[in-house]
């Protein structure tokens, strides 16, 4: 959202997702970035493209790339003025993907504009296309085309991937939302994939919960009740070697330079005080539980989440809980994806608040809707976001800022957790 400042200028809250895109072995290719106004669900609100490029480019990738591996690459959506403004210019070309929005007519303009960023060594792709013939002209300059699954009848699918395939372009299926999609696009040959599937379960019958990954669950939960007096946490972490490990590991590392040797979890935790013990302890507990490439990403999305909620909360007025207790929420909100278990099983064995229980299975409660408010912001539906913080008493530029904190200090944690694990 921008407001008009003194002077003529002009400052914007934007809310920035990021949307993975994953290989067909489930690893990490990249990252698409999703840049929304807080009163606008088609974009961010600027006073013209320029605008809006400068602050994508200078603010977004900034904030994505933070503890991002350096082979990793963003994609952007661009206009038709971004395109024909020169915009590109900005971004590096061995990082990121130029994604061509899929109003933008194949004019001459752009297909020379187009051309012109082929030969400088960007990467285009081909935006939300369904095997319109209209758009054909931007086939044979576009190193990639994004397929739109759920706008192509599922028995056009292999034909369309060969289509695509004939030109050379690496075909990449978006809007894949459930793992027998992926599974039948993956054996017609598509070659990336993006959606949601990857932070829904996925299940596999009889499954049972591990002995060890409950009681890391167990552990969560008692490290994030805001009724677990702060004076037990050293116990409590002493309790798991693993933990106890990491932490005389993280804390005897050369981020702290302590000149003597840390050797107890009592002298560890009057170094780091209780609160940020509690804390770290959390989101290692939470790193460990899954620690794949698809893992790393829903831990980051479970801690970012987590941090967004707690936020909130403080800058409402009457929130529906504690911030404490809404940082668990956000926490376990991705705890079914992590352990590949429908939500009723994993939390079988917690004893949570009735009320978290009630949201995280589901239900079209209070808390519930804060959950859905998450998901419209991960989905790029900035507007519905947006409306229901407003009703919660929270201006929009104050969530978005709330939204662009919890995002860095998700990565801070994951960056900090894979350094000194």
């Amino acid at each position: 959202m921008i407001n008009r400042m003194a002077g003529g200028e002009f400052y914007e809250q934007v809310f920035v997702a990021r949307q993975p895109v994953f290989t067909r072995d489930k690893g990490l290719y990249g990252y698409e970035l999703l840049f929304r106004g807080s009163a606008d669900s088609a974009g961010a609100v600027f006073p013209d493209e320029d605008m809006a490029s400068s602050k994508v480019f200078v603010d977004g990738l900034s904030l994505a790339c933070s503890g991002v591996a350096e082979n990793i690459r963003f994609f952007f959506n661009f206009s038709r003025q971004m395109l024909l403004n020169e915009s590109a210019l900005a971004l590096s070309s061995e990082r990121c993907v130029i994604e061509i929005l899929e109003n933008v007519p194949p004019d001459e303009s752009v297909l020379s504009a187009c051309l012109d960023l082929r030969e400088q060594g960007y990467c285009l792709a081909l935006d939300d296309y369904a095997g319109e013939p209209e758009r054909e002209p931007f086939l044979p300059l576009v190193d990639m085309v994004k397929v739109d699954v759920r706008a192509v009848n599922r028995s056009h699918w292999a034909r369309l991937f060969e289509k695509l395939h004939e030109y050379g372009a690496t075909v990449v299926a978006e809007k894949v939302e459930t793992w027998g999609d992926f599974r039948e696009l993956h054996s017609l040959g598509y070659e990336l994939f993006q959606g949601f599937f990857f932070s829904r379960p996925e299940l596999i019958p009889g499954r049972k919960l591990p002995s060890g990954m409950l009681a890391k669950v167990q552990l969560l939960k008692v490290l994030g009740d805001p009724k677990s007096p702060l004076e037990e946490i050293p116990a409590i972490v002493a309790g798991d070697p693993g933990l106890s490990l990491r932490l005389l590991k993280f804390i005897n590392s050369a981020a702290f330079g302590f000149r003597s040797h840390i050797l107890s979890i009592g002298h560890a935790s009057a170094l780091m005080g209780l609160e940020p013990l509690r804390r770290w302890a959390m989101v290692v507990g939470l790193c460990d539980i899954d620690d794949s490439v698809r893992g790393q990403e829903l831990t980051y999305l479970s801690l970012q989440r987590a941090r967004f909620l707690e936020l909130l909360a403080q800058e409402i007025p009457n929130p529906p809980m504690a911030s404490e207790a809404l940082f668990l929420l956000g926490l376990f909100s991705r705890l079914d994806a992590m352990l590949g278990m429908s939500m009723d099983e994993v939390l079988a064995g917690v004893a949570l608040d009735p009320q978290l229980t009630e949201a995280l299975l589901g239900a079209d409660c209070t808390l519930g809707r804060w959950l859905q408010m998450l998901d419209a912001l991960e989905r790029g539906d900035g507007q519905r976001a947006a409306t229901m913080v407003n009703a919660w008493g929270v201006e929009s530029s104050v969530a978005a800022h709330c939204y662009m904190g919890a995002s860095a200090w998700a990565s801070e944690k994951v960056w900090t957790y894979r350094t000194h694990s």
